[in-house]
């Protein structure tokens, strides 16, 4: 193969008909692995498209000839196809020592370095240059893109900068500007056409300042400067007058100029000032003087010391948030901040500097999940230095307790394990029916006739005592969800005091009942 030709690409325009398009010129690999490029160019906009192998296009030919690309379907009339060769910038030929020439590899290789010279020289043809006998010291580097912005030689034509306006709204402003100057030059024109007793007019409406003009007005400097009938006249007053008359007098009889409201601005200002300054120092006074709205998308937060100084930080969180805080040496003593969460499902942390401590630890410290607690954070320049984080909120709830915002309930849903003594009181009654589990553990029955044993609102592991009196001999039986053994209620029908226990099994269903014999009393 030889490469005699220069081209290195050609283009075509689509009909949404022709789907075959020639490669004019050679290029290595076939198929799939042909050295080529295609891109698809809007017309109207010049956006391109890198086609892909196989789903937008194939390749016939090459492997150092010209070929064939043919499209999976035919570009639109608006679209151009560029196809370009893109040889692979890498050297395969092999030159074994004491082996024959090989003139054909040799060969190929040229063909390569040759095809991949031509396509970096189209490339370069592209770029930006400098012409062939320029010798300045201007280089071709650009600056990085600002939007709206024109590329324009700084005032040394040395180097490329971004304008400092966007050339289309001055280019449209200058339109705008040139339509107007025309506008008015074409009206110039038209009024050119004077007498001597319109150019005296015309200077008397510009100049004079002795009285009104025609019988209707005054001229235009007198308005400006001042001139009989204008100046400290009542209900008018020249321009300058309305501009620099001192302070407290009147223009026109009743308003005053602009430099005496400027001077009157410039009073309250001052007061103004001087109340500022006054409400500062009352609010440095007081715990924060600032308030900083911060939500989880500013984690991590660092705080910047003195600017941060005596600000409450309100957070509305809704995943983890860090706060870092400054070195206290940097901070300096009593340096304060304040933060109040509001979200109590996540973590708030904070992260010490350097070798400061947090409550003395050594560490970062996690703010309890709770919402609404207010932190307040005081710097301690000691040894070492020391941030004192004191939570401050109205109540904390423990186990067994739920909370929500101040009300603070038992949660009686739950099962409780009791560390501590507990003692039930023993409730009398004289009805068997009436041993009810959600009003009494123990009781003491002493049945005022024949009776039955049944418990109301059976509940899983409840068990306890029953001190049954009856002297009478009155006959007991008892419910079906009771059960007992074959001589318990034989027992306690019987005249006698008996102390009864009661048991209630994992199902919540039956109570397991048992007793004593007769006790002497």
């Amino acid at each position: 193969m030889t490469v005699s030709g220069v081209a290195t690409e050609v283009s075509y325009t689509g009909d949404a008909s022709v789907t075959s398009f020639t490669v004019t010129f050679p290029f290595f690999g076939t198929g799939s692995t042909s050295e080529l490029e295609v891109v698809s160019r809007v017309i109207s906009s010049g956006e391109e498209t890198t086609q892909t192998y196989s789903t937008h296009y194939t390749v016939t030919g090459g492997s150092g000839s010209t070929g064939t690309v043919t499209a999976a379907t035919a570009p639109a009339a608006t679209v151009e196809w560029h196809i370009r060769r893109l040889t692979t910038q890498t050297q395969g030929t092999d030159y074994v020592e004491n082996d024959e020439f090989p003139a054909d590899s040799h060969e190929d290789a040229l063909d390569r370095l040759t095809a991949i010279n031509q396509e970096q020289k189209t490339e370069l043809d592209k770029t930006f240059q400098y012409p062939v006998t320029y010798t300045g010291s201007g280089t071709t580097v650009v600056p990085e893109p600002s939007a709206r912005k024109a590329l324009v030689w700084n005032s040394g034509g040395t180097a490329l900068v971004n304008s400092v306006s966007d050339p289309d709204t001055a280019a449209a402003a200058a339109a705008s500007s040139a339509a107007a100057a025309l506008v008015s030059e074409n009206a110039a024109a038209a009024d050119v056409v004077l007498t001597n007793a319109d150019v005296v007019q015309s200077q008397n409406w510009a100049t004079k300042t002795d009285g009104i003009v025609d019988a209707t007005d005054y001229a235009s400097k007198a308005w400006s400067i001042g001139g009989t009938g204008v100046t400290d006249t009542a209900g008018k007053g020249a321009a300058k007058e309305w501009a620099t008359e001192v302070e407290d007098n009147t223009v026109n009889g009743s308003g005053y100029s602009a430099l005496h409201h400027s001077a009157k601005a410039a009073a309250q200002a001052s007061a103004a000032a001087a109340s500022a300054t006054a409400s500062a120092a009352s609010a440095a006074s007081n715990l924060f003087s600032k308030v900083s709205a911060k939500a989880t998308a500013d984690s991590p937060y660092t705080v910047v010391s003195d600017t941060d100084d005596g600000t409450l930080f309100v957070i509305t969180m809704d995943g983890n948030v860090q706060f870092t805080l400054p070195d206290i040496d940097t901070a300096g003593e009593g340096e304060r901040y304040g933060i109040l969460r509001s979200g109590a499902s996540n973590a708030l942390t904070l992260v010490r500097n350097g070798t400061d401590t947090i409550n003395g630890v050594a560490g970062t410290y996690t703010v309890e999940a709770l919402d609404g607690t207010l932190i307040l954070i005081v710097a301690d320049d000691a040894s070492p230095d020391n941030w004192i984080v004191i939570p401050w909120t109205q109540a904390k709830s423990g186990t067994g307790l739920s909370q929500a915002g101040s009300v603070i309930s038992l949660d009686l849903t739950s099962d409780q394990a009791w560390t501590g003594s507990q003692r039930a009181t023993t409730v009398a009654l004289t009805d068997g029916t009436l041993l009810d589990m959600n009003t009494a553990q123990d009781w003491d029955w002493t049945p005022a006739a024949a009776d039955v044993l049944s418990f109301a609102n059976i509940t899983n592991g409840q068990r306890g005592m029953i001190l049954l009196n009856n002297p009478s001999a009155h006959a007991i039986t008892k419910a079906a969800a009771v059960h007992c053994d074959a001589d318990f209620l034989t027992t306690v029908s019987a005249a006698g005091v008996y102390a009864c226990w009661y048991w209630t099994d994992a199902s919540g269903s039956i109570v397991y009942v048992g007793g004593s014999p007769a006790l002497a009393t």
